[in-house]
């Protein structure tokens, strides 16, 4: 059992093994402009003081930071896509069909 203090919420009956998007931030409620991570509830957002870059699930209902990301993905099993737009900085939206293969990769 883990003793992390952001495993408060047992996230893994809900994420364990699913596949997270790695994407830049963009609210998917036109009712609220952030989110936080689903682990440490940093503020994700559009403005310069949040984090504005993250893993969200497909949906992009729930959002993941970096850190929470790298700290938890081998215990979670987690596969990632990586939507990136052709500058080579992150998609703010996955569009399903346009990653050839998916862009899946297990991390």
């Amino acid at each position: 059992m883990n003793d992390d203090w952001r495993l408060f919420r047992e996230q893994e009956k809900y994420l364990y093994g699913v596949t997270l998007i790695k994407q830049a931030y963009k609210t998917n409620d036109p009712f609220n402009d952030h989110d936080h991570c689903e682990f440490c509830m940093i503020k994700f957002g559009e403005e310069n003081d949040e984090l504005n870059q993250g893993y969200s699930t497909e949906d992009c209902r729930i959002w993941i930071c970096p850190q929470c990301y790298f700290d938890f993905k081998k215990q979670f099993k987690w596969r990632v896509k990586t939507m990136e737009t052709g500058d080579g900085s992150l998609s703010p939206r996955f569009k399903k069909g346009k990653t050839g293969n998916g862009g899946v990769s297990s991390i």
